[in-house]
C-alpha cells in the first residue's frame, strides 16, 4: 500500500511505534521544511484527531504568506480553534452531513483532507465516539468538486444508547420539512441497543429512489415512548424496531402499551417521505373500561359522546384493532377505523339501571361515532340481540342502542303490575 501511494507520486511516511519517540511527525514537519526551501510548497492541510506537533510549523508558514488549514473536531483542536491565524475547519459544520454539530465527551480517530484538480476529499477511515447518549463507531468519505452536490458515504452503528435526541443523529438536511417537523413533535424517547445508518450517494439525489444510492436506517429501540399525534394516547414502553429505507419510513412495535391497554402488534409508516400520511395499524388487547376511556379520550370524540361513554361500564378483556391515517400537514384531519371484539363482556349503564352480560360481537368506531351490529348477550337472562349508531341530536352525537329479544312482558316490566298479556312476545327496545 505505502509502496502503491509512492508509485503515483505521494510521500508516505511510516515507521513502528515502539515508543514516545518513534512518531512520524517530525519527518513531516522536515518534508514540509524542505518543499517550502525549495519553493513549491504551495499550501499545508492537516487532517488529524490531535495535529498539535504542527502548530509551530503552520504559524511560520502563515507568516511567509503560505495558506495553512486544520481540519478536525473542535472539541479535540483547541490549539487551532484559539489561533488567530490558523484557519480551522470543523468536520461537523461541512453542509449536509448532520443537522447540529454533535456534542462528544470523548472521540477517537483520524480524518484526512485532500484538494487536487479533480475536487476534493474528507475521509475518515475509523471515528469511534461517545457522549450522553450512548457509543458509536463510524466511518465517513466525502467527494466534492466544482461539478455538482458533494457524494457521501457514511457508514456508523450505534450501541447501547439511551436517547431523546433521535433526530440529531439522522441526516436530516436532506429529509423533508414535514417528517422533520413530525420527528421533532413526536418527542421520541427510548433505549437503542443496536442502531445502523448508511447514507451512500449524492446529496442532491436523495432519496435514492432510482437505484442510485442507498439510505438506511435501522434502530432496535426498548422502552420507547412516542407522542404518534398531538392530543392522543402516546405509545409508552414499547419494544421493536425503526428503519428508513429510501423516501420511506417503518416503524414496528412488538409489544408496549397504549392508554394501560397491551398493544399486541403494530405498525406506523409512511411510504413516501413529505408526500404521504402516517399509516398506524395496531392490535391490542386490554379492558372493557380501558377501551371506553380510550375512546374517550381521543379528540375526534364530541362532547356528547365523551359524555355517554363516561357513564358506560364494561368488563372482561377483549381485543381491539385499529387503524389512522394522520396527515402530517398541520390542520389536516386525522381518519380513524376500529373494532372492539367483545368476548363475553357484561355491560352496564347504572343511570338506567339496564344491565346486559355476556356480549359476544364486533363493535365498531370511526371519527363519526360508534356502531355495531349482531352483537348478542343476555337481558335478564334472556337473548338478546343488539345494535348501535352514532346519531346527532339537538347539534351533539349519541349512542342509539337498540335491543331485539323475545320474553314474557314481565321480564322487561319486572317493576310494573302483571300486565294482562300472558305468554311471550318479540320486543324491540331502543335506548337514546
Amino acid at each position: 500500500w505505502v509502496e502503491a501511494l509512492r508509485n503515483v507520486g505521494f510521500a508516505v511516511f511510516a515507521k513502528p511505534k515502539i515508543g514516545d519517540d518513534s512518531d512520524v511527525d517530525p519527518d513531516m514537519l522536515d518534508h514540509i521544511r524542505r518543499r517550502r526551501d525549495e519553493g513549491i510548497l504551495e499550501g499545508v492541510v492537516v487532517a488529524s484527531a490531535d495535529g498539535q506537533n504542527f502548530q509551530e510549523m503552520l504559524e511560520e508558514l502563515e507568516n511567509s504568506r503560505i495558506p495553512t488549514t486544520v481540519i478536525g473536531f473542535r472539541e479535540h483542536a483547541a490549539w487551532a480553534v484559539n489561533s488567530d491565524i490558523i484557519e480551522f475547519v470543523d468536520l461537523e459544520d461541512i453542509p449536509g452531513v448532520f443537522r447540529e454539530p454533535l456534542p462528544f465527551d470523548q472521540l477517537q480517530g483520524e480524518a484526512f483532507w485532500r484538494v487536487d484538480d479533480h475536487g476534493w476529499q474528507v475521509s475518515a477511515p475509523l471515528i469511534e465516539v461517545a457522549n450522553e447518549d450512548g457509543r458509536a463507531k463510524a466511518r465517513l468519505l466525502l467527494l466534492g468538486g466544482e461539478g455538482g452536490a458533494p457524494f457521501m458515504d457514511l457508514r456508523a452503528q450505534v450501541t447501547d444508547a439511551y436517547s431523546t435526541h433521535l433526530s440529531r443523529y439522522l441526516p436530516v438536511p436532506v429529509l423533508p420539512p414535514s417528517v422533520l417537523s413530525w420527528l421533532d413533535r413526536a418527542g421520541i424517547r427510548s433505549k437503542v441497543p443496536q442502531a445502523d445508518l448508511i447514507l451512500y450517494g449524492r446529496l442532491d439525489e436523495f432519496p435514492y429512489t432510482r437505484n442510485n444510492g442507498l439510505f438506511l436506517v435501522q434502530a432496535d429501540f426498548a422502552d420507547l415512548s412516542l407522542d404518534y399525534h398531538a392530543g392522543w394516547p402516546p405509545v409508552e414502553a414499547a419494544t421493536g424496531q425503526l428503519r428508513f429505507l429510501g423516501n420511506s419510513m417503518a416503524i414496528r412495535v412488538d409489544s408496549g402499551r397504549i392508554h394501560g391497554a397491551t398493544i399486541e402488534s403494530a405498525v406506523a409508516r409512511i411510504d413516501r417521505l413529505g408526500g404521504e400520511p402516517l399509516l398506524i395499524d395496531g392490535q391490542v388487547r386490554g379492558s372493557g373500561q380501558q377501551y371506553l376511556a380510550f375512546l374517550q379520550a381521543m379528540p375526534v370524540v364530541g362532547d356528547g359522546l365523551r359524555e355517554q361513554l363516561a357513564a358506560m361500564e364494561l368488563t372482561g378483556s377483549h381485543p381491539l384493532e385499529i387503524s389512522l391515517n394522520i396527515p402530517l400537514k398541520p390542520g389536516a384531519r386525522v381518519q380513524l377505523q376500529g373494532s372492539v371484539t367483545l368476548e363475553g363482556a357484561d355491560y352496564r349503564l347504572p343511570k338506567w339501571d339496564l344491565a346486559l352480560d355476556q356480549l359476544q360481537g364486533v363493535v365498531q368506531f370511526d371519527e363519526r361515532g360508534v356502531t355495531a351490529q349482531q352483537v348478542v348477550g343476555f337481558y335478564r337472562n334472556v337473548p338478546v340481540t343488539l345494535s348501535a349508531e352514532t346519531i346527532r341530536q339537538s347539534e351533539r352525537e349519541r349512542i342509539r342502542l337498540s335491543g331485539h329479544l323475545r320474553a314474557p312482558p314481565a321480564v322487561l316490566l319486572r317493576d310494573a303490575p302483571p300486565p294482562i298479556i300472558k305468554g311471550e312476545t318479540s320486543w324491540q327496545v331502543r335506548l337514546l
